[in-house]
């Protein structure tokens, strides 16, 4: 379905040019929402710039370890080849947003793999149903009448 975008929304574009809708998702969930607005700027900038890292280092968000972490801080705090070097607090904030940022979409993969696991229970439970209906409607009348007198005295 389509993604609505609430008014002020951050929207950022992946390095082909085009939305990565899960960074979206997390730009309309309830965890990023109640932050302050200057809040959720910041927020929005930093993630921006970590994913911009990540993708200069030709890794993808999804797939990033700690070890890429570690290189975005050299990157942001000692890397002498950086001229705009930070401070422990400012990279602090930075990482609370990739923080947040990854524990929601973390939390997000756990809830759709446990919706995933709930349809497909109900699809097994549909398939037994239509199974026995199938076995019950091939039997002839009174054998049926039989079968189902033997479950409703249960």
């Amino acid at each position: 379905g389509a993604l609505s975008i609430r008014r002020g929304q951050p929207f950022l574009l992946g390095p082909g040019g085009a939305p990565d809708v899960d960074v979206l998702e997390f730009f309309r969930s309830r965890a990023f929402r109640v932050l302050a607005a200057d809040s959720q700027d910041s927020y929005a900038l930093d993630l921006r710039l970590f994913l911009s890292f990540l993708s200069g280092q030709g890794v993808n968000w999804r797939e990033a370890t700690d070890s890429d972490l570690e290189d975005f801080e050299h990157w942001r705090r000692r890397d002498v080849g950086n001229p705009r070097r930070v401070s422990v607090s400012k990279f602090s904030r930075e990482l609370a947003a990739i923080g947040k940022f990854y524990g929601w979409q973390q939390r997000r993969a756990g809830a759709k793999a446990e919706r995933a696991k709930q349809a497909e229970r109900e699809a097994k439970a549909r398939d037994i149903s239509d199974q026995v209906d199938n076995d019950v409607g091939a039997m002839p009348p009174v054998k049926q009448r039989d079968e189902l007198a033997k479950w409703s005295k249960r």
